[in-house]
């Protein structure tokens, strides 16, 4: 990311809600009303920046193999646990990235959640785990479905890999992008059937 794109992003974790990434109303709340009025598998998580401010980032770091990006916005996301209020997240044991299908990542040649998650790993010193969690159906891309549509369209989509054992540990799941909630409420039903104490998320990035 060059400078002047640097200078264009807004982080949003202090002016929105900690759990989705909204804009808060009310600054007293670190909640917004949606959230506070849901009952979320996740116990918390956050979104760094707005959408529309990083989307060719995104674009560039996904579809033309520009791994460096990720690099980049990977510190930019430990930097938000690190000095925005998540003290919670940052107990967490260990660090998921959300998996894409195998025919994705074989085109792509990579999992950009995966490239995140390894330097918010090393930059926080936490363990990753990129193998916990095996995308086991392919689905509509959720940009093309609506918010239920995008509920159903993961259910039963993610498989946990009982070759770990993750009894009473708090997981911190990795993705791009944070739209309705669906694909993180998702992974966190089968880590905590797995037998997780806590599942929190963080995002890249929020559409609002």
């Amino acid at each position: 990311m060059c400078d002047d794109c640097a200078e264009s992003v807004h982080a949003i974790y202090i002016e929105n809600c900690i759990k989705c990434g909204a804009k808060l109303e009310n600054h007293s709340n670190p909640y917004c009303r949606e959230c506070q009025s849901m009952n979320y598998i996740c116990t918390d998580g956050v979104s760094v920046f707005h959408y529309n401010d990083i989307k060719k980032t995104i674009f560039h770091f996904k579809y033309t193999g520009y791994k460096t990006d990720g690099l980049i916005l990977g510190k930019y996301m430990a930097d938000c646990l690190i000095n925005g209020n998540c003290d919670g997240i940052l107990k967490t044991d260990v660090i998921v990235p959300i998996p894409i299908s195998e025919k994705k990542e074989k085109k792509r040649g990579f999992n950009q959640t995966a490239i995140l998650a390894d330097k918010l790993s090393a930059e926080l010193e936490i363990y990753c785990c990129k193998d916990m969690l095996k995308r086991v159906k392919n689905t509509v891309p959720q940009s093309k479905l609506t918010g239920m549509e995008r509920k159903y369209n993961v259910m039963n989509v993610f498989e946990f890999n009982d070759q770990h054992s993750i009894e009473g540990k708090n997981i911190l799941l990795v993705d791009d992008i944070f739209t309705t909630g669906s694909t993180v409420e998702e992974c966190a039903r089968t880590l905590m059937y797995a037998g997780a104490d806590k599942v929190y998320f963080i995002t890249l990035a929020r559409t609002i």
